[in-house]
């Protein structure tokens, strides 16, 4: 498959490094990266530098957003496990004082602290919910950050292919250019 050169000469660092690219217009970029690329499209050392150049500016930008994805997915986690630790102390206070409650009282005292139970026990099962969901987002964080590794990774592994393949045409080129002469 051939690379679509027109595409990659067009291409400038302020286009890639903009903020409103979006992840298509990247994905378009690493397709092209990724392609079978023909030994007849690597021929001119400029392209091949373009193209290294790109990749790099692609690598660099998807690092960056990696960085700040993993940054937020800690801060979320954190917060979100310190809201835990929270709530689950709050559940035990409250639990403690519904444990004094059921065992005593007589009379109006009795209707006040069985009407405070009521809401202390409501009052539980909404933490214990909010626990819950504070547990999942904690979880759906975390693979989001898995994934956005597994893309960055992928970036550097193409790079280094990248880098590889325009050694060997550089080897290539030297040994055109003897045997010309």
């Amino acid at each position: 498959m051939a690379i679509d050169w027109e595409f990659v000469n067009s291409l400038n660092d302020a286009q890639l490094q903009g903020s409103d690219q979006d992840d298509q217009f990247h994905k378009e970029i690493c397709d092209i990266l990724l392609t079978d690329v023909d030994e007849a499209d690597l021929t001119d050392p400029a392209r091949v530098k373009h193209l290294l150049h790109i990749a790099g500016v692609v690598i660099k930008q998807k690092t960056e957003d990696l960085q700040e994805v993993e940054s937020y997915g800690t801060e979320l986690v954190n917060n979100a496990e310190s809201k835990i630790v929270k709530l689950e102390s709050e559940i035990q206070a409250k639990e403690s004082i519904i444990s004094d409650l059921q065992y005593g009282g007589t009379g109006r005292d009795a209707r006040y602290l069985r009407d405070e139970l009521r809401t202390l026990e409501a009052e539980n099962e909404r933490l214990k919910k909010e626990v819950k969901d504070l547990g999942s987002e904690a979880g759906s964080s975390r693979e989001n950050i898995e994934k956005i590794t597994n893309d960055y990774m992928e970036c550097k592994a193409l790079n280094r292919r990248l880098e590889s393949d325009n050694d060997q045409l550089k080897k290539d080129i030297l040994d055109l250019k003897n045997q010309v002469l």
